[in-house]
């Protein structure tokens, strides 16, 4: 029987009662813990302590040495340290830097993408990026885009073997897009017998997909997708699964291998659809901390 492992940190619905007027015991809180994790399934394990702030007095402990995956429990760790080490009115920069030698509306050069490991650049607000460059009146770039990963170190962890792709187990990198995660879109409209699948939120030249998904009767929408890996530069992924002619479009989301590759080559498409002319898409990794004039920049939410 599969077992699924959990880290409680805290049960919320007992949160309640320790809040109520009179105070509750230390008998009575304990017995508030008990009751919820009496309710548990039996095929739930669970490892947690709770106690007192400052003094450090225990209040209660259930199968506390036991060592279970933590899982997103990690994240109120870290959440803690960057509230900590940071402050909560913290926010982030993503730069966007032109490179090279500036002539009238033309650079003989590259932009490069300076990030600093915003949690939230998603493809629409990486768009606000790429319209700020186009109002600078710029209409043509010799190289391409460049990504700065400097901000963080040199280890993008190995989750994505972990996750087998899930959004959830991406890399680390201080310039991603979209929790460093590709997004396909599917339609049930067929294409040469096909279902109609590009990847978002416009076309971009990161990878190619493999279209195995069939269409059949109905509403259904069993599609996956997983990646094939890199070729020649490309990473591949295949789309496959059932979807209903009559069924409504769905977008599916897939870790990255390569992070900068990926934001190169979505803002590439966004510069080019706001009338910039690039000479190609991904131009590489800079080996050292960006410099140059700084043309756009967006702050963290």
């Amino acid at each position: 029987m599969l077992r699924k492992f959990i880290l409680v940190l805290a049960l919320v619905q007992s949160q309640a009662a320790l809040a109520t007027s009179p105070p509750l015991t230390l008998e009575e809180v304990q017995k508030q813990y008990d009751r919820q994790v009496g309710k548990l399934s039996d095929e739930i394990e669970i490892s947690f302590h709770v106690e007192e702030l400052g003094s450090g007095k225990k209040i209660y402990s259930r199968n506390a040495e036991s060592a279970l995956i933590p899982a997103s429990g990690m994240k109120i760790v870290t959440s803690a340290v960057a509230l900590d080490l940071l402050g909560p009115s913290f926010t982030t920069q993503t730069e966007v830097i032109e490179s090279g030698k500036k002539n009238g509306t033309k650079l003989q050069g590259d932009l490069v993408l300076r990030g600093e490991g915003d949690p939230y650049l998603v493809s629409e607000r990486l768009w606000l990026l790429a319209r700020e460059v186009a109002r600078t009146g710029l209409t043509e770039v010799s190289g391409g885009v460049k990504v700065d990963q400097t901000h963080f170190d040199k280890d993008p962890g190995d989750l994505v073997a972990l996750g087998k792709g899930q959004p959830y187990a991406a890399k680390l990198a201080a310039t991603s897009l979209n929790f460093n995660s590709v997004e396909i879109h599917v339609q049930p409209r067929e294409v040469d017998g096909k279902p109609f699948v590009e990847f978002g939120p416009l076309p971009h030249s990161y990878g190619s997909i493999k279209n195995d998904v069939k269409i059949v009767s109905g509403k259904k929408r069993n599609v996956y997708a997983e990646s094939l890996g890199i070729k020649d530069g490309k990473e591949i992924f295949r789309v496959f699964g059932e979807i209903g002619r009559d069924s409504k479009s769905l977008v599916l989301y897939n870790s990255v291998e390569d992070p900068s590759a990926h934001i190169a080559s979505v803002f590439a498409a966004m510069l080019k659809r706001e009338g910039i002319k690039l000479g190609q898409d991904f131009a590489g990794q800079t080996p050292a901390r960006a410099s140059g004039r700084v043309v756009a920049e967006l702050e963290s939410l």
